[in-house]
């Protein structure tokens, strides 16, 4: 509607502008040359919206590649969040089995396991790098540890025959070396 508003007004102030030209001209052989260049003019004119539809066209199609490109970026970063889901959700699942399967020889110890490594969701592959499982009794209340600022506490791993018994199932279970798997108390 914009383009049609405009394109009225510029020709109507053209019509008006060459009438009151002709009438000021007196009329001689020059009066012939400004009605042909007036008429050019007024071509020009009348091919404005014409020109103007197709420059803005050239507008449109520059915009609707542009959302394209920007719609195809968001579904990259969408595939890309729901993969890290998708890999995070493996993992998690894994290291639920991996509780169910101590806790179910295990009844009265409670176990906390964390498994590093890497999912390869369109090829279907779990790499894991490593394994930490944390024992602690049920029955029992846990202490209070003592805060430590500004320190790491490193934790120390069990060597004993029940955390050699851990390792062994959890190496059989998830088919890796039992080098890569860490039994801590808690």
């Amino acid at each position: 509607m914009d383009i049609l508003r405009s394109f009225v007004i510029n020709l109507s102030v053209t019509i008006i502008f060459f009438t009151a030209i002709k009438l000021i001209l007196p009329s001689n052989s020059i009066k012939k040359y400004v009605s042909f260049v007036m008429g050019i003019m007024l071509i020009a004119v009348m091919l404005q919206p014409i020109i103007t539809i197709f420059t803005s066209e050239d507008k449109l199609t520059a915009k609707i590649e542009k959302n394209l490109q920007t719609n195809n970026i968001n579904l990259e970063k969408s595939n890309n969040n729901i993969n890290e889901s998708k890999k995070a959700a493996v993992l998690k699942n894994i290291e639920n089995e991996a509780i169910r399967l101590l806790k179910g020889e295990n009844a009265d110890k409670d176990f906390k396991v964390k498994i590093n490594g890497s999912v390869d969701v369109e090829k279907v592959v779990v790499d894991i790098k490593g394994v930490e499982v944390w024992v602690s009794d049920s029955k029992n209340i846990k202490k209070v540890q003592k805060v430590q600022i500004g320190k790491e506490s490193k934790e120390e791993p069990l060597n004993d025959d029940f955390s050699d018994k851990i390792k062994v199932q959890l190496s059989k279970a998830l088919s890796i070396s039992k080098d890569k798997i860490i039994i801590y108390k808690d």
